[in-house]
């Protein structure tokens, strides 16, 4: 490990975190998302678990890597921990992010459900309107210049049979 040690990819910040594990806590869930990397691994291990485990095989160790090397002289917690207070906060909260859109869209899933629900209803209902009552009249209504919009019954004419089926007397 002769590399100093980086993260792969942005993060949430400690303050996301925390406000994910007091909701899950508050709302009685057990697992929570927090970013689009997660849910992609997730699914990746769903979908093909030996490829995802093939892959960051290989290229896990390496991606968590820099080119700087490693301070021999840098205190490390291994066996004991490191005097003095370091807070929560480090070098990598450059690359922190203060919003989770995965943890807002888990948080206000319902509403998305509902909202989703009632977009989808007013497009049925829109088409099925269509479908029973005919095309509306502002689509009926024929442009400047061209004849009236005859209805179907009466631009076809006297009525002929389906060819392969006998006509109708009557």
């Amino acid at each position: 490990m002769g590399d100093a040690a980086r993260r792969r990819g942005r993060h949430a910040g400690l303050e996301v975190v925390a406000d994910a594990v007091l909701w899950a806590v508050d709302h009685h869930r057990r697992e929570v998302q927090l970013g689009f990397s997660t849910v992609q691994a997730i699914w990746a291990n769903r979908l093909a678990p030996g490829l995802a485990d093939r892959y960051l095989a290989w290229t896990g160790y390496e991606a968590q890597q820099t080119d700087e090397p490693e301070d021999p002289a840098r205190p490390h917690n291994l066996w004991e921990p490191v005097p003095g207070d370091h807070g929560a906060h480090g070098r990598f909260d450059a690359r922190a992010r203060s919003f989770s859109l995965q943890f807002w869209l888990t948080r206000h899933r319902r509403g998305i459900a509902l909202a989703a629900a009632a977009v989808l209803g007013l497009v049925m209902g829109f088409r099925t309107k269509d479908r029973v009552c005919g095309p509306s009249r502002a689509r009926r209504a024929a442009r400047p210049g061209e004849p009236r919009a005859v209805s179907r019954a009466r631009a076809s004419g006297p009525r002929r049979a389906r060819p392969g089926r006998a006509a109708r007397g009557g």
